[in-house]
């Protein structure tokens, strides 16, 4: 699992996350980015996947702007599977005709991530995309950096979130 961290987002703010995949039995890699901003190193996924070989599945995690930015290598980068949490493709990456599967994961309360966006590049994405709202989440408990400005009020906990998150990644890798 490579995960690529929202905007300005330290990728320590992953560390619990990771750590529970992790601690059921998956490798987990937490790229550092240059200036908190995966969008700089969008190849950090084939960087990793080169650097540590294995016959098991490679998935792409992005939160917010880290889940905008895989969309620029998804084509290329023969990962196994695509996770936005809180995320959608750029406007100018077309995968509908990606072979892998696709997940969307967002909270009923994410106002920062853009709901127009997010609606309009719906058909960008594989006609079989998996679009699943987590009731009572917001954008900023899908990391460990506090509240987040524009952002909705969760009525559920960081733990709950999470967790919400963990289950259906399980479901998917399993």
């Amino acid at each position: 699992v490579v995960f690529y961290q929202g905007g300005l987002v330290r990728t320590e703010a992953y560390l619990v996350f990771a750590s529970v995949l992790r601690d059921k039995g998956y490798r987990v890699f937490l790229p550092k980015m240059p200036l908190n901003l995966a969008i700089i190193r969008r190849d950090a996924f084939g960087d990793i996947k080169d650097a540590h070989p294995s016959d098991q599945p490679w998935i792409a995690i992005g939160h917010s702007l880290g889940g905008a930015t895989l969309s620029f290598i998804a084509d290329d980068a023969a990962m196994d599977a695509l996770i936005f949490l809180g995320a959608y493709p750029a406007e100018s990456e077309d995968l509908s005709a990606l072979d892998i599967p696709v997940i969307s994961i967002y909270g009923e309360h994410d106002t920062v991530l853009n709901r127009e966006a997010f609606e309009t590049t719906r058909v960008l994405l594989p006609e079989d995309t998996s679009f699943i709202e987590i009731p009572g989440g917001n954008h900023a408990w899908f990391g460990h950096y506090g509240p987040q400005r524009g952002d909705g009020t969760a009525t559920i906990t960081r733990a709950e979130q999470q967790q919400f998150v963990i289950d259906a990644l399980t479901d998917l890798f399993e």
